[in-house]
């Protein structure tokens, strides 16, 4: 499923063409995840838009084949709270807002023999959560938002290397389509440490005319263990 994601992304644009180690890196990274069993941390989104910085946390954690977490707090004093966390036997999640429930909704993991993993309990909140993010995407790695992520990637470059939050990374960045078939693009860049890993990942949104252009810078970092099985009070149920 990587190698074919890869052959997407290298006939997004003739850029890519010309840079074969970096796309060489792009499928390392997606692979790391897409392989990887078991993972624990925090996404954090700092938002700044020349007045002020908001931020958010993503918890996240999963341990194949059917236990996660994920939760997300919205920034203010009455933020909202999106969760879905299974314990391997049965998950609860937030209702979607089109339900207008407040209470959590619970599912077995064994639905009539079909044994849920991970990736798909994540699919079930995944149109509920307040912050769907590209990290975030690519960390769960469904072969779905993958994909996604291949295509809103319209150029890929080599933006050197730089230390970002203490490791040595190397930056890929350009053109970032907002909605897969949309026309409208903004810039990114992404820090990919030595091992493959997610450190960082930057977007910048521009928005208005010429004479009321606001611009929202939003940077994700990562910081998540690989390999490590969570504790399991990371899994227990609310």
């Amino acid at each position: 499923m990587v190698a074919l994601l890869l052959g997407a992304l290298l006939q997004s644009g003739s850029a890519l063409q010309s840079q074969e180690g970096v796309s060489q890196l792009v499928s390392r990274m997606l692979k790391v995840y897409a392989d990887t069993k078991q993972l624990d941390g925090q996404i954090v989104l700092s938002a700044s838009d020349g007045q002020g910085t908001t931020k958010m946390t993503t918890d996240i954690a999963y341990n194949a084949p059917s236990k996660i977490l994920v939760r997300q707090v919205a920034p203010g004093t009455e933020g909202r709270t999106v969760i879905v966390v299974s314990n391997g036997q049965k998950f609860v999640y937030t209702a979607p807002d089109y339900l207008h429930d407040t209470t959590l909704l619970e599912e077995p993991v064994n639905a009539n023999g079909f044994v849920r993993q991970y990736r798909d309990i994540f699919g079930v909140v995944g149109p509920s959560l307040i912050d769907r993010s590209v990290p975030l995407m690519i960390l769960i790695a469904q072969p779905d938002d993958l994909r996604e992520v291949v295509r809103r990637l319209v150029t890929v470059d080599d933006q050197g290397t730089l230390q970002v939050n203490g490791k040595s990374c190397r930056l890929i960045g350009g053109t970032y389509r907002e909605v897969v078939g949309g026309a409208t693009f903004s810039r990114y860049r992404m820090a990919v440490d030595e091992n493959a890993q997610l450190v960082q990942f930057v977007l910048q949104q521009t928005y208005g005319g010429a004479s009321e252009r606001m611009t929202l810078n939003l940077v994700w970092d990562v910081n998540v263990r690989l390999g490590i099985a969570p504790d399991e009070s990371r899994f227990r149920l609310p």
